[in-house]
């Protein structure tokens, strides 16, 4: 569906509306005098391409966890291509923001790293030691409290630390069921 694009007579019932709560309330003239129309804000790259190129891994968000951060891809695209400013994620693909635009070889380069599942997989941060495999010795008290208080430590990796130290520390073992008295058997006659 193509974007709607309001013209003044659109506007003109919601701008009475706004005028007649601007009267009324002395904070809202505050608050309308304050107001900035938002595309003013947002600063416009000199140069913006989408890239044809669709990531081969997830990235992190609250669906997923334990994806790639966006910060991290951004890290290292700018690696390989300092006068990138932006990076976005749109349903077409990824949105990258340039100072002036790439030479082909910058683009060649950000291409690959795009397409490159293992090394875009190596740019997940784990934020320390804090599950043991099955069967392996559980994570110590001391690796835990490390992943607890680092900054840098992701969400999903700070709960994982955080049910295992609680489950040592706070919780008390299930409390076995107190034994009953055995009533002495009847010998039969």
């Amino acid at each position: 569906m193509p974007r709607r694009i309001f013209t003044a007579d659109d506007l003109a019932p919601l701008r009475a509306a706004a005028q007649q709560i601007i009267e009324r309330e002395p904070d809202a003239a505050l608050v309308a005098a304050a107001a900035e129309p938002i595309k003013r804000r947002i600063p416009t790259a000199a140069h913006e391409e989408l890239a044809e190129v669709r990531l081969p891994v997830d990235v992190q968000s609250s669906t997923s966890p334990d994806g790639v951060p966006l910060h991290e891809i951004a890290k290292a695209i700018q690696e390989e291509a300092p006068n990138v400013t932006g990076i976005a994620l749109t349903p077409e693909g990824v949105t990258l923001k340039f100072d002036t635009p790439p030479t082909a070889a910058q683009q060649r380069k950000i291409a690959a790293l795009l397409g490159d599942k293992t090394r875009l997989q190596d740019l997940v941060t784990t934020g320390g030691v804090v599950a043991a495999p099955r069967g392996a010795a559980p994570a110590s008290d001391d690796q835990l409290l490390a992943v607890l208080r680092d900054a840098q430590t992701s969400d999903a990796a700070w709960l994982r630390a955080f049910r295992s130290w609680a489950t040592a520390h706070l919780l008390e073992p299930p409390a076995k069921p107190a034994a009953r008295p055995r009533t002495p058997r009847k010998k039969p006659t």
